[in-house]
């Protein structure tokens, strides 16, 4: 037991490691512990006590650096059940490998490398059974209408600076008078001399580059998002049958406006977030996923493209709508063997992602 506290006070040098690319439901987790050892009677290497009481810290140190990623609503409800998973901790830390050891016997430490890959998929679905919204029956949770774009840049134009420059010129006068003695005649006369003061002053103007989209509305991220909002108990209802039943601004409309603009209008958001209110909507989401150019991955040689996501949720059941939960922007990457595979790769964990910290703040609101 004594080893076992030193070592668990020496675990900060693990780190984590996770590449863009890693799947959505694994986490890997590499690094470096460094703890220290009891010897046997008649050796000086560690004996067996202390090497399992470094593999177990290493253990317990992947699992706490993997939890210190969540975000702030994540955390909230993980402390409340984190009971619940130290006690199992076998069930999420899975093929911890020992990769390399150094022994110090001059210090008594032991330097060991590990990896660890964590099933990220098993905790989300162990706390999102503790959410409220979990725990109501189906047809019971808030009804939640989101509109979620794709948008990838076609033409950027760009302003040079403007310069304006300003020249003050302020000007004095004075007078000076001299009595001239020559042979007892007295005599005056005046000269003025002139003074010009120049400052010099100015202003430049900036403005910002415009961005004009191609914007879609793939059934990839809307299929995506809609797993990780039902799953999570909410219940789904689609734009176009809100627009349909209760009127509001066509899709086709939100997609021009989001084309040349990073939000909408006052008066586009009033139109679809009273439609869905009247087809009895509690919730309302919207949000964009930027793609960006296409490259080749150095590490894996594969086709990569980064994509970033926004997006917020409104309470919608009161006249005034209350922004309950936000994401991004935050980026992600997609690999594949092509472009085609490498974006949908990328919309797809960008859109799980988003979707998952989204429901993350909306559970640790209790809004269900």
């Amino acid at each position: 037991m004594h080893v076992i506290g030193h070592a668990r006070r020496a675990l900060l040098a693990l780190t984590l490691m996770m590449p863009l690319f890693a799947a959505a439901d694994v986490v890997q987790v590499r690094g470096t512990v460094t703890v220290p050892y009891s010897t046997g009677l008649f050796s000086s290497a560690p004996d067996a006590a202390s090497s399992k009481a470094a593999f177990s810290a290493a253990k317990l140190a992947a699992w706490d650096l993997f939890t210190s990623r969540f975000n702030d609503a994540k955390m909230k409800n993980y402390l409340a059940n984190k009971e619940r998973f130290t006690g199992d901790i076998d069930e999420y830390v899975k093929d911890l490998t020992i990769v390399d050891q150094l022994t110090d016997p001059a210090s008594h430490t032991l330097r060991v490398a590990v990896r660890a890959n964590i099933n990220e998929t098993a905790v989300d679905a162990i706390l999102g059974s503790t959410s409220q919204a979990a725990r109501q029956g189906t047809g019971n949770g808030s009804t939640l209408v989101f509109v979620f774009l794709a948008r990838e840049v076609i033409k950027t134009k760009s302003f040079d600076a403007r310069v304006s420059k300003v020249a003050k010129i302020e000007s004095s006068s004075t007078s000076m008078e001299k009595a001239v003695d020559a042979d007892d005649v007295e005599a005056t006369g005046s000269r003025t001399s002139d003074m010009k003061e120049v400052t010099y002053g100015g202003s430049t103007e900036r403005k910002r580059a415009q961005t004009v989209y191609d914007v879609t509305s793939p059934e990839d991220v809307t299929a995506a998002m809609s797993d990780v909002l039902s799953t999570s108990g909410f219940e789904i209802a689609g734009y176009d049958d809100v627009v349909a039943n209760c009127g509001g601004v066509d899709r086709s409309i939100v997609m021009k406006e989001f084309g040349a603009s990073d939000d909408m209008t006052m008066q586009m958001r009033r139109s679809m977030i009273g439609a869905s209110r009247q087809c009895g909507a509690s919730l309302f989401a919207t949000g964009t996923i930027d793609m960006g150019v296409h490259d080749t991955d150095p590490v894996t040689g594969n086709k990569r493209v980064f994509v970033s996501v926004r997006g917020q949720v409104w309470d919608i059941r009161q006249v005034l709508p209350r922004k309950v939960a936000s994401v991004g922007p935050v980026q992600f990457a997609g690999l594949g063997p092509d472009e085609s595979v490498a974006t949908r790769n990328g919309l797809n964990l960008a859109s799980r992602n988003a979707a998952k910290t989204l429901v993350d703040q909306l559970n640790a609101k209790q809004i269900h």
